[in-house]
């Protein structure tokens, strides 16, 4: 890496940057905007075969425009589509439009190197690591991870009661053959400020004065998480809880594989640091967040160590409606971020929204159910019953089947036709050993049906003029070694 004090010309920056960029395996790229070049992008081979350090020049017309993120982040495709997991890049520590477009474009901050001295210059000045990793799902064969979300639909009024509605929406989950059952934990004190007044949809359905005297209503008794816990173990189901302070995830964490942060919880920066601490998987809703947000989120989560994050996208409104949900955000957090992406899902589709956003490249899909949207509570009235849940479980695993691959290459079951029906060389006459090959007088261009398939017609041209080599009959194909 190298830091340059002074303005340098593009024809000095263009060689100096080729003749190093010829040294690694990506050869450099130049941005176009609008028709104009607006960038030069090089990668530096690291020590490591799986690691690679990217350097950007934005024109200096180009800078301040919001186009450095995106250039990073289109940029960053082609290594990782090329065995690379992790690329780092180096930024000066005072450089802060640069640290931005960095993280704006899903980097996160790593280390803090040493003093390197700027090229030309006696200064010395102190450089920032920023990485990106490769996601390591595989996409195309993962299978996706469907989450029932019980969520306040087990509070009963008692304790005894509650710990009974729980294994009964357990066992639901189960036989819907969903991957996880979900509950949340929370605590009136730790969530609202005092008299913090009342809250659109719960205040309907929930004939309590206020906000805080709602939650305090509908809180998961902590002491049967242990109960549940053990009776999800029976039933080989994993145990999801949202915790909604550092407390409540201090208290789950031995009972969970990973962390699930709500979306409102998105800013709450002691609990970020905590779940990132844990090393386990999180995974993150996004209701109700800017896109600065998000990535302020996955910068943080990184910088404390945190290992895996999935985004969900979802949206803040119970019910969601259909011409609200805007499910392309799911492609577009999956390029911004290159991260495992997911749908919380609010809306009452358990059909069309799940299908299509399976299709989009969900791998994660959240849905609130219950025992019957007859039952009181905030929640049920927008859930699933377990007879929906179960469908779309099985559409869900149905549309993955569907999706398949997304490498096209010729399938068994196709095998067959494709012999007996695809175009190749074929003799239209008998022809005799040393006679001229001429397309339509003696082969042509056609299916071979059960005879003996030819050569790729792309070779028509180079069999013209030429002797056979053997005598072929009419019917049969044109062979390689006939060339």
């Amino acid at each position: 890496m190298s830091f340059h004090k002074k303005q340098v010309s593009w024809e000095e920056f263009f060689k100096k940057y080729t003749e190093n960029a010829s040294k690694s395996k990506i050869k450099p790229l130049i941005a176009y905007h609008k028709g104009k070049r607006i960038a030069f992008i090089s990668f530096n081979e690291t020590p490591y075969e799986d690691e690679i350090e990217i350097n950007i020049n934005m024109a200096p017309e180009a800078r301040g425009k919001g186009l450095a993120s995106e250039v990073i982040n289109r940029s960053c495709r082609i290594p990782f589509q090329k065995d690379i997991n992790i690329i780092h890049a180096y930024i000066k520590c005072n450089n802060i439009q640069s640290i931005k477009s960095f993280e704006k474009a899903g980097f996160y901050f790593s280390e803090k190197t040493s003093k390197i001295k700027e090229i030309n210059s006696k200064d010395s000045i102190e450089i920032f690591r920023f990485s990106k990793q490769k996601t390591e799902h595989k996409d195309d064969t993962e299978k996706v991870f469907i989450i029932a979300e019980a969520g306040s639909n087990t509070i009963m009024g008692n304790t005894r009661l509650s710990m009974e509605m729980s294994k009964a929406l357990i066992d639901v989950a189960v036989n819907a053959k969903a991957d996880a059952v979900k509950f949340q934990l929370f605590n009136s004190k730790s969530l609202y400020v005092e008299e913090a007044g009342k809250a659109g949809y719960l205040s309907k359905r929930i004939k309590k004065e206020s906000i805080n005297e709602i939650i305090r209503s509908i809180e998961l008794p902590t002491e049967i998480i242990k109960d549940i816990s053990e009776y999800c173990s029976e039933k080989n189901i994993e145990l999801m809880i949202t915790p909604f302070s550092v407390d409540e995830a201090v208290i789950v964490n031995k009972y969970v594989k990973r962390h699930k942060l709500a979306s409102a919880e998105i800013t709450h920066i002691r609990l970020i640091e905590y779940m990132a601490n844990t090393k386990k998987p999180v995974i993150i809703s996004t209701g109700g967040a800017s896109i600065e947000e998000i990535e302020w989120t996955v910068n943080h989560f990184y910088r404390n160590s945190g290992k895996d994050i999935a985004i969900m996208h979802c949206l803040l409104d119970y019910p969601a409606k259909p011409d609200s949900l805007n499910l392309n955000i799911i492609k577009g957090l999956k390029e911004h971020f290159c991260l495992k992406v997911g749908l919380s899902d609010h809306s009452l589709s358990f059909e069309s929204v799940p299908v299509a956003a399976v299709s989009l490249g969900a791998r994660i899909i959240e849905k609130h159910f219950t025992l019957s949207r007859k039952l009181p509570g905030p929640d049920n009235f927008y859930s699933l019953e377990p007879e929906e849940l179960k469908k779309m479980v099985c559409l869900i695993r149905e549309t993955e089947q569907i999706l398949g691959k997304s490498i096209k290459t010729v399938q068994k079951n196709e095998f067959k036709l494709r012999e007996f029906a695809q175009r190749s060389i074929q003799a239209i006459t008998n022809i005799r050993k040393g006679e001229l090959f001429k397309e339509g007088v003696n082969i042509g261009i056609l299916r071979s049906g059960n005879k003996t398939k030819g050569i790729h017609p792309k070779f028509i041209a180079d069999l013209e003029g030429k002797e056979a080599r053997r005598n072929i009959r009419a019917g049969e194909g044109i062979m390689e070694e006939d060339k």
